[in-house]
């Protein structure tokens, strides 16, 4: 059993969004609106919806992450790891997920927002194997299912010391309070973004034994 560790608030809004890699942001939002009508990648998503409850809502997370890895498990269409390797160029992004359509989607945004800092892997995380010498600094999901089963299926990807964040809606008080065996909660932070009504949280992770 784990208890939560402190809260904090991150408010994040359009504004925020820096000017550098907007033009890529938006490439990304236009690329995906064409693959969602014949894919439904997102559900019935307008632009506008897009870019507040997934871009905005990815790039909220930005100051949380650690490590010069970051492993985004179950990716889907590229929230929030292809959003954070456009917005973090010197950091290496690894996006794992089963869903072929999913993943040929990412593929296609990698090559054509020419994202060297991008890799795409077509597979359950459970059977991805380990990462050697690039063990991520940081394991992310979003809206994949318990956070039992995010670090269930990701630990064998994790190095020393590496955090996990689950990204989800309402805070999981059940999650949060049963958690795995040798896990507990670091921190939790409320996102706020402007023009998105619904709850948002991040949950952060750590291993018991880890600093």
């Amino acid at each position: 059993m784990s208890h939560a560790g402190s809260s904090s608030r991150i408010e994040f809004s359009d504004r925020a969004v820096p000017p550098a890699i907007r033009p890529a942001l938006e490439a990304f939002a236009g690329l995906l609106l064409e693959w969602n009508r014949a894919y439904n990648l997102v559900g019935s998503g307008a632009s506008q919806t897009i870019w507040t409850h997934h871009i905005l809502d990815s790039l909220a997370v930005v100051s949380l992450l650690e490590g010069s890895t970051v492993v985004d498990i179950g990716s889907g269409a590229g929230f929030p790891g292809l959003v954070l390797a456009i917005a973090c160029p010197s950091r290496q992004f690894v996006l794992v997920d089963a869903n072929g359509k999913k993943t040929r989607f990412l593929g296609q945004a990698k090559r054509q927002l020419k994202l060297a800092n991008l890799e795409i892997v077509h597979a359950r995380a459970e059977g991805y194997g380990t990462m050697g010498s690039r063990s991520p600094g940081t394991l992310i999901a979003r809206a994949l299912g318990s956070i039992a089963y995010f670090l269930d299926v990701s630990e064998p990807l994790a190095g020393p010391g590496a955090q996990w964040l689950a990204m989800k809606g309402r805070i999981p008080h059940e999650e949060m309070e049963s958690l795995p065996k040798g896990y507990r909660v670091e921190r939790l932070w409320q996102i706020r973004i402007e023009g998105l009504a619904a709850e948002r949280h991040v949950i952060d992770l750590r291993r018991v034994d880890s600093a």
